[in-house]
């Protein structure tokens, strides 16, 4: 029988905010590594399941006991989301720019110099 890790992450998480579980927690309950948690988590999280999180303490895992919970939950993941966004232009600016200087590598010389043309 083939295990089905994801309702094992959801068997550990518990009812509000109050009762959060770190990643760390969870893995080390289920003996596992904390990217395969958290990889469970944004399957469960695909399949419609509402898991909410915090980064405040109480920080951490947990069903939303309300949709206010989830809300808040949600607004937090839409922030981290723009930060990435704004970290990803950057980053493609950056790639652009490396681009450039890989075809137009910088010379010397600003100006060639009438004797080596």
């Amino acid at each position: 029988m083939e295990r089905d890790f994801a309702a094992e992450v959801f068997g550990t998480l518990h009812a509000g905010r109050v009762r959060a579980r770190s990643l760390d927690a969870i893995a080390r309950q289920l003996r596992a590594p904390r990217r395969s948690v958290e990889e469970a988590i944004t399957e469960l999280r695909r399949r419609g399941v509402p898991i909410a999180s915090a980064t405040t303490p109480p920080a951490g895992l947990y069903l939303p006991a309300s949709a206010d919970e989830l809300a808040a939950s949600n607004r937090s993941l839409h922030g981290r989301l723009r930060e990435q966004y704004r970290t990803l232009r950057a980053q493609r600016l950056a790639e652009r720019q490396l681009r450039l200087q890989e075809q137009h590598p910088p010379t010397l010389w600003i100006d060639t110099p009438e004797g080596l043309r």
